[in-house]
């Protein structure tokens, strides 16, 4: 069975074109533009047949799509780097997500400082989350424990970043992955490489089957079976059209859609499969 952690690398794939990156790139975008335009009309209370009970949240079908692009992503480049270095490791799997997402991080928890703080100090009486507005709160935040599901560990997302509980699983995600698929065998002892995997698997084991509060159940299984469609989607595709693509992709589009009306759950796992 093909893995992507063996030696003698079998899977394969191919560097993204032009095209390619610029579809994923609007997807991203619509994705982004998705998420402001949910919290907007919910924050507001207008296009109400856009929130439930006429429709799913749409900013939370947006986060399924972005695991979704994420998993698939994080896959393909692995593939590349293993392809193109033999030595790849998980010290550079780990350093490069690191710099990936803290580069935004650590600037995005200085922004939230800043400006809950000017806040609190216009509106004292208005502000909602002195709870979660602590250096503890914003040092576990660093250390990706927001919303984390064992309650000794557990802490809120800081301030009023409440949309930040999605970025703490998909931090545990990429160690998941790189522990399981980057590690090469016989790097650490058996008791460390498996104390090590029960700890990255926290947070995925979670948002496969329970979620927080029944939000998010199915994140962690839309992200790793997009992981095996980044592996597979050559092999699948090789043979079909682009104006078959393009079908297919609107036919999958209108039965998502109306799977989600069916279902009234923006994180139904049939609809995220189309």
């Amino acid at each position: 069975m093909p893995v992507l952690n063996s030696e003698k690398t079998i899977l394969q794939a191919a560097p993204l074109g032009e095209a390619a990156s610029l579809y994923l790139d609007v997807l991203r975008s619509i994705f982004s533009q998705l998420v402001l335009l949910g919290h907007g009309i919910s924050f507001y209370g207008v296009m109400e047949l856009m929130q439930p009970p006429n429709f799913p949240w749409i900013q939370s079908i947006a986060v399924v799509g972005f695991f979704w692009l994420s998993g698939s992503l994080i896959c393909h480049s692995v593939l590349l780097h293993k392809q193109r270095n033999r030595e790849y490791r998980f010290s550079d799997f780990f350093f490069a997500r690191f710099a990936r997402i803290y580069t935004g991080f650590v600037p995005a928890l200085l922004f939230v400082l800043l400006m809950d703080w000017v806040f609190i100090e216009m509106y004292p009486d208005k502000y909602e989350f002195y709870s979660s507005f602590s250096l503890n709160v914003a040092i576990s935040n660093f250390f990706m424990l927001q919303k984390f599901p064992v309650e000794y560990f557990y802490a809120p997302m800081f301030g009023s970043a409440s949309t930040w509980w999605t970025l703490g699983i998909e931090w545990w995600l990429y160690m998941l992955f790189g522990w399981i698929f980057v590690l090469k065998k016989g790097r650490v002892r058996g008791e460390i490489y498996w104390s090590v995997l029960l700890l990255v698997s926290i947070v995925p084991v979670n948002y496969a089957v329970r979620g927080t509060g029944y939000v998010g159940i199915g994140l962690s299984l839309v992200w790793f079976i997009a992981c095996g469609f980044a592996v597979a989607k050559d092999m699948i595709c090789e043979n079909l059209s682009r104006d078959l693509m393009l079908a297919g992709a609107v036919i999958l589009l209108i039965l998502a859609v109306a799977r989600y009306m069916v279902s009234m759950d923006a994180y139904d796992f049939i609809a995220s499969m189309y």
